[in-house]
């Protein structure tokens, strides 16, 4: 934390516990930009769960292990079925000898939210 300024940490709540059990009461209203980083199935469904519905129309999410996880690809494939989300992934590649050199997949709402 000490690498925020004062006025970042204004605007910055940390939630301490597992996705499962800190997410579903936090204290979001709306959501602009959700990056998830849950690496695993259930964690990445936990997040899903508790914050999709929360991001305003128009806003993005992005999540971080899709190309490098299974549990992670499993549960966005889930999520998708189970809402009939058909919308396109879109592939995010970083070039060797990037900070990250994996492959992040995003996946695109057109007419709502968002990218995965």
């Amino acid at each position: 934390m000490q690498n925020w300024d004062a006025h970042d940490t204004k605007r910055l709540e940390v939630l301490k516990g597992w996705f499962s059990d800190s997410l579903p009461h936090a204290p979001i209203k709306r959501i602009s930009y959700l990056r998830l980083d849950g690496d695993l199935y259930a964690s990445t469904m936990d997040a899903l769960t508790a914050l999709y519905d929360k991001v305003s129309i128009g806003g993005f999410v992005y999540v971080d292990d899709y190309g490098s996880f299974n549990g992670c690809r499993e549960a966005i494939y889930e999520f998708r079925t189970k809402r009939g989300i058909v919308d396109p992934l879109f592939t995010q590649y970083f070039p060797e000898g990037s900070q990250k050199n994996e492959v992040n997949d995003m996946l695109s709402f057109l007419n709502a939210k968002a990218y995965y």
